[in-house]
This record gives structure tokens, C-alpha cells and sequence, in this order.
């Protein structure tokens, strides 16, 4: 018995020896409810806290590799710095109850949990950041300032490719799936 539980040691620290180190912050939610109803939460997945400050987040919408500065560019908020292994949670900033259509509330529950409102309205032209205005074929890159350069550190979603809804046509109510060609709903896709 002893040699067998010190053989599942030695091979439970061997496997430990070989995970991945993470060091940085990645995006561990994305919320698309109804609506307005859209959140991100970010996750800290190391040891140590890290300012916000050198971050952002990038939307490349409707299948776009590239992103339209000041609407599709969220600067993380420069005065928080998340602890370790801790998350934030950003929520789209529409609370408003008389609002309706693009100006609709975000629902009271999501709004209890976010940490931030971020991105004040979705109409184009509002000058605005749309970060958060995002829907089902909208890619997101969290990227991180290294020495005046920004990279990627995580991405949600496929720059470039805009996937087909089940009858084929491109729409906002597409989305990637676990199914090939990964990119696309397949024709005849049901979600039951």
C-alpha cells in the first residue's frame, strides 16, 4: 500500500511539474444574455497582483481582423489592480429604466454583480468606446502594453472569420460551436 501511494505522489508531482505557469490575466467569462445583458470577467490566473493599467480589449466585429479605434478599444481602468487569482467583472454600462432598444437596461442582477460599468451606450457615432457592444460573431482580444507594443494575451472568438448562422446568411445570432468546421453553425444545426 505504502509503495503504491508513493508512486501516485511521485507521479501527481511529476504531472504538477509539467502544468502550464499562468501569469497574466485572461478573459474567464463572457455573458451574452438578452438585450443589453453582455459582461466579461477577467481572471488573474497568477500568484501575484497585477495592475489593470497596461491593459485593453479589442473588438473586431462581423469577422474583422482589424479594429476601428476609440469605438472598438476599451482601456482597462488604470486604478485597479487585481489581486491574485481574483476576477473582475465588467458589465456594459445601460442602466437607464426608461431606455429601450439600444439605450435598454442591463438587467438589476447583472448590474449587482459587475464591478464596472464600462462603454456608455451602443449607438455608432456616440464617440464612445463599443467594446462592450459586443454579440455572437464578434471576436475579443485582451491585450497587454509590453514596452510600448501590444500583444495579445487571450482572445475569445476567431479574428477573421464571421461565422454563418443555420441557414447559412451571416447574422448577429451566429457563433463559433464546438462542432466543424468550428466557425460556423452546420446547415440543419438545432440547438435541442
Amino acid at each position: 500500500m505504502k509503495k503504491t501511494l508513493l508512486s501516485l505522489s511521485l507521479i501527481t508531482v511529476a504531472l504538477v511539474g509539467k502544468a502550464q505557469n499562468c501569469t497574466d490575466l485572461i478573459i474567464s467569462e463572457y455573458v451574452e444574455g438578452t438585450g443589453n445583458n453582455k459582461a466579461l470577467e477577467i481572471y488573474n490566473t497568477s500568484s501575484a497582483p497585477i495592475s489593470l493599467a497596461n491593459y485593453r480589449i479589442l473588438r473586431h466585429d462581423n469577422g474583422n481582423t482589424s479594429f476601428t479605434a476609440v469605438e472598438g478599444e476599451l482601456q482597462l481602468p488604470t486604478n485597479i489592480t487585481l489581486g491574485a487569482y481574483q476576477t473582475y467583472v465588467i458589465a456594459l454600462n445601460l442602466t437607464d429604466p426608461s431606455g429601450t432598444g439600444q439605450t435598454a437596461p442591463i438587467d438589476v442582477a447583472l448590474e449587482a454583480v459587475a464591478d464596472t460599468l464600462l462603454c456608455p451606450g451602443c449607438a455608432t457615432g456616440t464617440g464612445n468606446s463599443r467594446v462592450m457592444c459586443f454579440n455572437g460573431d464578434d471576436a475579443l482580444a485582451l491585450q497587454k502594453n509590453v514596452s510600448g507594443t501590444w500583444v495579445n494575451i487571450d482572445i475569445f472568438g476567431c479574428r477573421g472569420e464571421q461565422p454563418s448562422n443555420s441557414s447559412g446568411t451571416f447574422s448577429p445570432t451566429a457563433g463559433w460551436t464546438s462542432l466543424s468546421p468550428y466557425s460556423s453553425m452546420p446547415a440543419g444545426y438545432s440547438s435541442t
